[in-house]
């Protein structure tokens, strides 16, 4: 996975396998060569069912933002993997392990329970992210990546 700044926004790119699909909810996820899966969401106007599970991408993503961070559990409650079905507003609520930490550039790197990964930059306004160390659970209320340019290779469509 590669980032790069632009201005104020942050992107990445995801390339890789697509191991999950679901056109109702607008996300998909994507293992790469490594093994890592990123759970990501598609643009609403996007037809998903153009894709089909094992199609190789390269996904141009811009970064999710964590919204709030810490501990203390949600109070309607934890899943502890990014379930493939969002919730009925813009912004998701989990409960995941913290990978790894960039303070600086205020990133979190969430794991879920089957290995999902979740890259975030933490609002400054989000509170717990200074008190939050690697290994950690937390709960945190976040604004899923989502896609802003697809590709898919068709060579290798059987």
């Amino acid at each position: 996975m590669k980032w790069f700044l632009a201005g104020a926004l942050a992107f990445f790119t995801v390339e890789g396998q697509v191991i999950m699909l679901n056109p109702t909810s607008n996300r998909l996820k994507v293992e790469d060569v490594a093994g890592q899966k990123t759970l990501i969401r598609m643009p609403p106007e996007f037809d998903l069912t153009r894709l089909r599970l094992g199609d190789q991408v390269i996904a141009r993503c811009l970064r999710g933002k964590a919204l709030e961070i810490g501990k203390a559990l949600p109070a309607d409650g934890a899943r502890l993997a990014p379930a493939d079905e969002g919730g009925a507003g813009p912004d998701q609520r989990l409960t995941l392990r913290v990978h790894a930490l960039r303070r600086e550039e205020r990133e979190v790197l969430l794991l879920a329970e089957d290995g999902t990964l979740l890259h975030l930059l933490v609002e400054p306004a989000a509170r717990g992210f200074d008190e939050t160390e690697p290994g950690d659970v937390v709960s945190v209320r976040y604004v899923e990546p989502e896609v802003i340019a697809l590709a898919v290779d068709e060579s290798l469509r059987l």
